[in-house]
């Protein structure tokens, strides 16, 4: 049903329309191919990077390029643009597009932040 009212393009590989809807047609892409298209399009958007330590602020056009200027794995800064992380090699990744603020800390004092944030809610 998800799949006929448009909410999802397809479950398992399997494309769905209603009977009497005639005017249906599968999408151009689904299931991994179209995976793949959406991932290539976001590691391909510009990102700002800004280091905790100097504030220098850089701009890279894509994750894979920002993460081999400053030697660190693309997995990080994927992890850094999605808010999965606070840091990659000292450094905080947005897309250019994102009006996200950088958290005021990194590393091991971020993960106690974390860590405290996350027993807390556990009272």
């Amino acid at each position: 049903m998800i799949v006929a009212r448009g909410e999802l393009l397809s479950i398992k590989d399997w494309w769905f329309r209603f009977e009497y809807d005639m005017d249906s047609t599968p999408p151009a892409l689904w299931g991994e191919a179209l995976r793949l298209q959406r991932m290539r399009e976001l590691n391909s958007k510009p990102l700002v990077a800004i280091n905790y330590k100097t504030g220098k602020v850089r701009h890279f056009p894509t994750q894979k390029i920002a993460a081999d200027e400053l030697s660190v794995n693309q997995s990080e800064v994927w992890a850094v643009v999605n808010g999965n992380s606070h840091s990659a090699g000292g450094w905080w990744f947005r897309y250019e597009d994102d009006d996200r603020l950088m958290p005021i800390s990194y590393g091991t004092s971020a993960a106690r932040r974390n860590a405290t944030e996350r027993s807390m809610r556990l009272i």
